[in-house]
C-alpha cells in the first residue's frame, strides 16, 4: 500500500509583500494588500516586531476571502519578510491558527499548533538572530505558546511591521474578508517596553486598497501611546 502513497503538495499560499499599484507614487501607506503601521527608515536595524492584539470575529464577506493578522520584519523595501501572526480562511490553516513565514525562502505560510480566538488577545514575535529567525506565539484563549525557528541567510531589517492583510492565492491576491475591525493593542519595535512603541520611531501608517485602487478595503487609525491602533474593514475587493 505504500509504494502507491503519494503526498498531496497544498495550492500556493503566501502572506506576501506589498503588492503596489503600478501608479502609485505613496507606495509606503496605500498598499493593495496591508493595513497597519511600520517602523521605517532605519534600514538594517529592525530586529524585533512584537505585536499583541485581539483576536477578530470574521462575517459574511466575498466567496473565495481570507484575512491573516501578523507581526514581521522587512518588505517595505526590499522583497525579503519574515512574519508570523494568526489568519481567517486560508487553506490547510484552521480558523484563528497561527503560522509564520520567511520569503523568499518559504512558498508557503508554515502552520503552528496554536491557535487564538475571537476576541482575546494574541502575541506574535519575529526576532532576527545571525543566520536565523525565532518565531514566538502566545494565546490567551487558552494560555498555550510556541517558539519556532527559521534558519535563513535573508534579511534585511528594512522595517518592523504590525498588519492586517489579504493574502494570495495561486499568484492573485484573494479578496479581504469582513473582519469588522482589529484591535492592535501594542506594537513593539526592538524591545516590549516604554519608549518602543511603533510610533517612537520614524513610522508610516498603512491603508489597503483595492488593485486599482477605486476602494478603500481597510483603513487603519491613528497610533494612541505611540503603540496602540485600530484598523477598519470597509470593502473585500
Amino acid at each position: 500500500m505504500m509504494l502507491n502513497f503519494e503526498i498531496v503538495t497544498p495550492p500556493a499560499f503566501l502572506a506576501s509583500v506589498p503588492v503596489k499599484h503600478p501608479t502609485d507614487v505613496q507606495a509606503t501607506y496605500a498598499l493593495t494588500n496591508w493595513a497597519g503601521w511600520a517602523a521605517t527608515g532605519n534600514i538594517g536595524n529592525y530586529f524585533l516586531a512584537e505585536g499583541y492584539w485581539n483576536e477578530v470575529s470574521v462575517g459574511s464577506s466575498c466567496a473565495g476571502s481570507d484575512e491573516l493578522t501578523w507581526a514581521g520584519l522587512g518588505g517595505l523595501a526590499s522583497s525579503v519578510l519574515a512574519q508570523d501572526g494568526t489568519a481567517m480562511n486560508v487553506p490547510g490553516l484552521a480558523q484563528h491558527q497561527a503560522w509564520s513565514e520567511v520569503l523568499p525562502d518559504q512558498g508557503n505560510v508554515v502552520a503552528i499548533n496554536i491557535y487564538g480566538a475571537a476576541g482575546y488577545g494574541f502575541v506574535a514575535m519575529t526576532e532576527h538572530f545571525s543566520g536565523y529567525y525565532e518565531f514566538y506565539v502566545y494565546s490567551y484563549a487558552n494560555g498555550t505558546s510556541s517558539v519556532t525557528y527559521t534558519y535563513t541567510s535573508h534579511y534585511t531589517g528594512d522595517s518592523a511591521d504590525f498588519v492586517i492583510e489579504r493574502g494570495s492565492h495561486n499568484g492573485g491576491l484573494v479578496p479581504l474578508s469582513n473582519f469588522f475591525y482589529l484591535n492592535y493593542k501594542d506594537a513593539w519595535v526592538n524591545g516590549t517596553s516604554s519608549g518602543h512603541g511603533v510610533g517612537n520611531y520614524q513610522n508610516q501608517n498603512i491603508n489597503m486598497f483595492s488593485s486599482d485602487y477605486s476602494h478603500l478595503l481597510a483603513n487603519t487609525g491613528s497610533l494612541s501611546n505611540n503603540t496602540t491602533f485600530t484598523v477598519s474593514y470597509n470593502n473585500c475587493q
